[in-house]
């Protein structure tokens, strides 16, 4: 199956979900797996860390996504002269 991708902030999009998305697996595994809470705890704090960090990627992404569209599109006729 082939995704077609409109755009760089779709692509942005996608990045920013699919880091964040295996944190659930991650849960399941340690949730059957492990008896020590700090396993889980560990994990819960890396999860939110990363959730900082992604908020802070995502912001800074949108600003240059907004600064992108807001130029003027040149043609390629102008680009040469």
């Amino acid at each position: 199956m082939t995704v077609v991708l409109e755009s760089l902030a779709t692509l942005s999009v996608l990045a920013l979900g699919t880091a964040q998305r295996n944190i659930s697996a991650a849960l399941v595994v340690v949730a059957q797996n492990f008896q020590d809470p700090d396993v889980l705890t560990t994990l819960l704090v890396g999860a939110l860390v990363m959730l900082a960090a992604l908020m802070v990627a995502g912001g800074e992404l949108g600003k240059r996504t907004a600064r992108e569209q807001s130029r003027p599109v040149q043609s390629a006729e102008s680009a040469n002269d």
